[in-house]
Protein backbone atom coordinates (compact mmCIF):
# COMPACT_ATOMS: atom_id res chain seq x y z
CA UNK A 1 0.00 0.00 0.00
CA UNK A 2 2.75 2.48 0.41
CA UNK A 3 3.76 1.61 -3.55
CA UNK A 4 1.07 3.98 -4.72
CA UNK A 5 2.03 6.67 -2.20
CA UNK A 6 5.81 7.03 -3.50
CA UNK A 7 4.19 6.90 -6.82
CA UNK A 8 2.06 9.70 -6.39
CA UNK A 9 5.00 11.57 -4.53
CA UNK A 10 7.02 11.46 -7.17
CA UNK A 11 4.88 12.24 -9.80
CA UNK A 12 3.78 15.37 -7.96
CA UNK A 13 7.44 16.26 -7.72
CA UNK A 14 7.74 15.76 -11.22
CA UNK A 15 4.74 18.29 -12.26
CA UNK A 16 6.08 20.82 -9.67
CA UNK A 17 9.73 20.57 -11.42
CA UNK A 18 8.11 21.10 -14.80
CA UNK A 19 6.02 23.93 -14.06
CA UNK A 20 9.30 26.26 -12.94
CA UNK A 21 11.28 25.38 -15.79
CA UNK A 22 9.02 26.90 -18.33
CA UNK A 23 10.58 30.35 -19.34
CA UNK A 24 9.24 33.53 -18.60
CA UNK A 25 8.67 35.75 -21.86
CA UNK A 26 8.82 39.99 -21.81
CA UNK A 27 8.49 42.06 -24.57
CA UNK A 28 11.30 44.47 -25.28
CA UNK A 29 10.46 48.04 -24.34
CA UNK A 30 9.12 50.56 -27.04
CA UNK A 31 11.23 53.37 -27.76
CA UNK A 32 10.34 57.03 -29.58
CA UNK A 33 12.80 59.11 -31.33
CA UNK A 34 12.14 63.20 -32.73
CA UNK A 35 13.88 63.37 -36.28
CA UNK A 36 15.05 67.25 -36.95
CA UNK A 37 14.34 68.13 -40.68
CA UNK A 38 15.11 71.02 -43.01
CA UNK A 39 13.06 72.47 -45.56
CA UNK A 40 13.90 74.14 -48.18
CA UNK A 41 13.30 75.01 -52.58
CA UNK A 42 16.16 74.03 -54.75
CA UNK A 43 18.72 76.41 -55.59
CA UNK A 44 18.27 76.70 -59.25
CA UNK A 45 14.61 77.59 -59.24
CA UNK A 46 13.63 79.87 -62.54
CA UNK A 47 12.30 82.71 -60.45
CA UNK A 48 11.70 85.36 -63.10
CA UNK A 49 9.21 84.87 -65.90
CA UNK A 50 6.83 86.76 -68.19
CA UNK A 51 2.83 86.56 -67.87
CA UNK A 52 1.53 83.14 -68.84
CA UNK A 53 5.05 80.92 -69.05
CA UNK A 54 5.27 77.82 -67.62
CA UNK A 55 6.50 77.84 -63.64
CA UNK A 56 7.87 75.01 -62.00
CA UNK A 57 8.72 74.65 -58.38
CA UNK A 58 10.61 72.01 -56.64
CA UNK A 59 11.91 71.59 -52.82
CA UNK A 60 12.91 68.91 -50.57
CA UNK A 61 12.50 67.55 -46.78
CA UNK A 62 15.51 66.50 -45.58
CA UNK A 63 17.53 64.91 -42.11
CA UNK A 64 20.93 65.66 -41.21
CA UNK A 65 21.78 62.62 -42.83
CA UNK A 66 19.84 63.56 -45.86
CA UNK A 67 17.33 61.60 -45.66
CA UNK A 68 13.51 62.25 -46.62
CA UNK A 69 10.62 61.50 -43.79
CA UNK A 70 8.71 58.63 -44.36
CA UNK A 71 5.78 60.43 -43.26
CA UNK A 72 4.03 63.49 -43.59
CA UNK A 73 3.16 65.88 -47.02
CA UNK A 74 4.66 69.01 -48.09
CA UNK A 75 2.19 71.57 -49.07
CA UNK A 76 2.44 74.78 -51.92
CA UNK A 77 1.68 78.15 -50.46
CA UNK A 78 1.58 81.20 -52.53
CA UNK A 79 1.30 85.00 -51.16
CA UNK A 80 0.26 87.71 -53.04
CA UNK A 81 2.34 90.77 -53.08
CA UNK A 82 -0.09 93.04 -51.28
CA UNK A 83 -1.88 90.07 -49.27
CA UNK A 84 -1.69 88.87 -45.91
CA UNK A 85 -3.09 85.85 -46.90
CA UNK A 86 -0.86 82.57 -47.55
CA UNK A 87 -2.94 79.83 -50.13
CA UNK A 88 -2.71 76.73 -50.52
CA UNK A 89 -1.51 75.85 -54.61
CA UNK A 90 0.01 72.28 -54.44
CA UNK A 91 0.26 69.20 -52.57
CA UNK A 92 3.25 66.42 -52.41
CA UNK A 93 3.38 63.17 -49.92
CA UNK A 94 6.69 62.42 -50.98
CA UNK A 95 8.66 64.67 -48.31
CA UNK A 96 11.77 63.33 -49.93
CA UNK A 97 11.15 65.12 -53.21
CA UNK A 98 8.74 67.77 -53.63
CA UNK A 99 7.71 68.48 -57.31
CA UNK A 100 5.11 70.88 -58.74
CA UNK A 101 4.90 70.59 -62.52
CA UNK A 102 2.04 72.35 -64.36
CA UNK A 103 0.25 73.56 -61.36
CA UNK A 104 0.48 76.98 -62.03
CA UNK A 105 1.98 79.56 -64.37
CA UNK A 106 3.77 83.10 -63.79
CA UNK A 107 0.90 85.13 -63.13
CA UNK A 108 1.70 87.67 -60.39
CA UNK A 109 4.44 88.70 -58.37
CA UNK A 110 4.55 86.71 -55.50
CA UNK A 111 5.80 84.76 -52.16
CA UNK A 112 6.12 81.46 -52.23
CA UNK A 113 6.98 78.78 -49.20
CA UNK A 114 6.73 75.09 -48.53
CA UNK A 115 4.79 73.69 -45.31
CA UNK A 116 5.62 70.54 -44.05
CA UNK A 117 2.80 68.88 -42.15
CA UNK A 118 4.92 66.72 -39.85
CA UNK A 119 4.29 63.30 -38.89
CA UNK A 120 5.12 59.46 -37.39
CA UNK A 121 6.60 56.49 -38.78
CA UNK A 122 7.36 52.98 -36.83
CA UNK A 123 9.81 50.61 -37.60
CA UNK A 124 9.89 47.74 -35.34
CA UNK A 125 10.09 48.93 -31.88
CA UNK A 126 10.84 52.68 -32.46
CA UNK A 127 8.44 55.17 -33.04
CA UNK A 128 10.05 58.40 -35.15
CA UNK A 129 8.27 61.52 -35.36
CA UNK A 130 9.25 64.54 -37.82
CA UNK A 131 7.77 68.04 -36.21
CA UNK A 132 6.14 69.95 -38.97
CA UNK A 133 8.12 72.53 -40.21
CA UNK A 134 8.11 75.58 -42.85
CA UNK A 135 10.64 76.53 -45.56
CA UNK A 136 12.00 80.09 -46.12
CA UNK A 137 9.59 81.95 -48.51
CA UNK A 138 11.12 82.34 -51.90
CA UNK A 139 9.98 85.66 -54.03
CA UNK A 140 8.66 84.61 -57.86
CA UNK A 141 8.61 88.62 -60.06
CA UNK A 142 6.46 88.21 -63.17
CA UNK A 143 6.57 90.84 -66.16
CA UNK A 144 3.55 91.41 -68.21
CA UNK A 145 3.59 90.35 -72.17
CA UNK A 146 5.02 92.43 -74.56
CA UNK A 147 3.57 91.38 -78.29
CA UNK A 148 5.28 93.20 -80.99
CA UNK A 149 4.59 93.96 -84.86
CA UNK A 150 6.27 95.74 -86.73
CA UNK A 151 4.24 97.80 -89.11
CA UNK A 152 6.80 99.96 -91.10
CA UNK A 153 6.25 98.36 -94.48
CA UNK A 154 3.04 100.73 -95.06
CA UNK A 155 4.79 103.62 -93.28
CA UNK A 156 7.24 106.78 -94.13
CA UNK A 157 9.23 105.39 -90.37
CA UNK A 158 9.69 102.54 -89.08
CA UNK A 159 6.20 102.18 -86.62
CA UNK A 160 5.86 99.57 -84.18
CA UNK A 161 2.36 98.25 -82.33
CA UNK A 162 2.91 96.56 -79.12
CA UNK A 163 -0.12 95.05 -77.07
CA UNK A 164 0.78 94.58 -73.44
CA UNK A 165 -0.88 92.22 -71.14
CA UNK A 166 -2.34 91.82 -68.80
CA UNK A 167 -3.91 95.16 -67.11
CA UNK A 168 -2.56 97.74 -69.28
CA UNK A 169 -5.50 99.50 -70.93
CA UNK A 170 -5.43 103.09 -71.05
CA UNK A 171 -2.17 103.53 -69.42
CA UNK A 172 1.04 105.55 -70.26
CA UNK A 173 4.17 104.09 -71.50
CA UNK A 174 7.57 105.07 -71.88
CA UNK A 175 9.82 105.27 -75.43
CA UNK A 176 13.49 105.54 -74.87
CA UNK A 177 16.35 105.83 -77.54
CA UNK A 178 19.86 104.77 -76.89
CA UNK A 179 22.29 108.18 -77.37
CA UNK A 180 25.82 108.28 -76.14
CA UNK A 181 25.29 105.09 -74.19
CA UNK A 182 22.31 106.78 -72.14
CA UNK A 183 18.93 106.34 -72.50
CA UNK A 184 16.76 109.57 -73.49
CA UNK A 185 12.94 109.98 -73.30
CA UNK A 186 11.67 110.39 -76.49
CA UNK A 187 7.94 109.62 -76.55
CA UNK A 188 5.12 108.97 -73.72
CA UNK A 189 2.72 106.50 -76.06
CA UNK A 190 -0.70 105.43 -74.07
CA UNK A 191 -1.83 102.18 -74.81
CA UNK A 192 -5.96 101.91 -75.75
CA UNK A 193 -8.76 99.56 -73.88
CA UNK A 194 -7.21 96.59 -75.78
CA UNK A 195 -3.56 97.78 -74.36
CA UNK A 196 -2.25 98.18 -77.46
CA UNK A 197 0.14 101.39 -77.98
CA UNK A 198 1.42 102.57 -81.95
CA UNK A 199 4.05 104.62 -82.44
CA UNK A 200 6.58 105.83 -85.01
CA UNK A 201 10.76 106.26 -84.69
CA UNK A 202 13.28 107.64 -86.45
CA UNK A 203 15.47 105.43 -88.07
CA UNK A 204 18.68 104.83 -90.07
CA UNK A 205 20.61 101.88 -92.17
CA UNK A 206 22.46 100.75 -88.70
CA UNK A 207 19.53 100.83 -86.93
CA UNK A 208 18.48 103.02 -83.74
CA UNK A 209 18.06 101.36 -80.12
CA UNK A 210 14.85 101.81 -78.52
CA UNK A 211 13.39 100.16 -75.81
CA UNK A 212 9.31 100.14 -74.83
CA UNK A 213 8.86 100.21 -70.39
CA UNK A 214 5.18 99.01 -68.95
CA UNK A 215 5.34 100.54 -65.39
CA UNK A 216 5.20 98.11 -62.64
CA UNK A 217 2.75 97.36 -60.07
CA UNK A 218 2.21 95.54 -56.98
CA UNK A 219 1.23 92.59 -59.42
CA UNK A 220 3.68 92.90 -61.81
CA UNK A 221 7.10 93.83 -62.32
CA UNK A 222 8.39 97.13 -64.35
CA UNK A 223 8.40 95.43 -68.09
CA UNK A 224 10.32 96.31 -71.33
CA UNK A 225 11.32 95.51 -74.84
CA UNK A 226 13.85 96.37 -77.18
CA UNK A 227 13.52 97.69 -80.80
CA UNK A 228 15.71 98.51 -82.82
CA UNK A 229 14.53 101.17 -86.15
CA UNK A 230 16.34 100.42 -89.31
CA UNK A 231 15.34 102.69 -92.12
CA UNK A 232 16.64 101.94 -95.74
Amino acid sequence: MRLPRLRGLVTAAALAVTTLAVPTMTAAPASAETVAVNVAFAKDLDKRGTYGDYLSLTGAVKDAQGNGPLAGRVILQRLWLGSKTWKNVGVDTSPGFAYYPNYDKFNGNAYYRLAYTGGTYSSGSTTYTYPGKFSKPIKVVTGRKMGFKDLSAKRKRPTARVKITPDYRNKRTVLQRKKNGKWRTVQRPKTNNKGQTTFSMDGNRKGILYRLTAKGSKRYATTRIKIRARRY
